[in-house]
């Protein structure tokens, strides 16, 4: 599979970032210089101490990474591979349900 990550993560990112705002959590997108060709897009989460990465590549692999900020420690790491743009949303969606547990535990 081939998707175009750089444009799923911007439209599921402006599908929640009111969510985001009202929850105080700070977000930063990050996208492959114009120039370049690797298909790639990230979203950094910070609240609460708690930081997330979630990367989704062109191939449909999603990463999801979270740590505590002030101890560096892992809280979680998955890496699941996506069928079709659908399954990245959800996904995405899932991961996200996922911090917004863990910052509400911190």
């Amino acid at each position: 599979m081939n998707i175009e990550a750089p444009l799923i993560v911007k439209e599921w990112l402006n599908e929640h970032r009111a969510m985001m705002l009202k929850e105080d959590i700070n977000v930063e997108l990050r996208l492959p210089p114009e120039n370049d060709t690797l298909n790639k897009a990230t979203i950094r989460l910070d609240a609460n101490s708690i930081l997330a990465s979630l990367t989704v590549w062109g191939s449909g692999m999603v990463e999801y990474i979270v740590m505590h900020g002030e101890s560096d420690d892992d809280i979680e790491s998955t890496d699941v591979e996506c069928v079709n743009r659908q399954d990245v949303a959800e996904k995405l969606d899932s991961f996200f349900q996922d911090f917004l547990k863990l910052i509400a535990e911190y």
